[in-house]
């Protein structure tokens, strides 16, 4: 299976920094910022600031191994086509 690249255009290296332990890339897009934190080479949080509003995911576990019920649309939810 070929690897996909992953779209970076958009995006500008602001720096590097360390914080909580931990070292961090900074980017920033169009609306806003991005820090990817890593634990060595291991990355560990991504916080996204957009619109003055930040979000933080801790990264708990990275797998090639997913269940395929995580992808599935829950019976409630209603389809939308775009």
């Amino acid at each position: 299976q070929e690897a996909e690249t992953i779209g970076m255009e958009g995006l500008k290296y602001i720096g590097t920094g360390e914080e909580d332990g931990l070292v961090y890339e900074e980017y920033s897009t169009t609306d806003g910022t991005l820090k990817y934190y890593f634990d060595g080479k291991e990355l560990k949080r991504i916080s996204a600031t957009i619109g003055g509003m930040e979000t933080v995911m801790d990264i708990l576990e990275l797998s090639n191994d997913v269940p395929a019920e995580m992808f599935e649309v829950p019976a409630d939810y209603q389809m939308i086509e775009m």
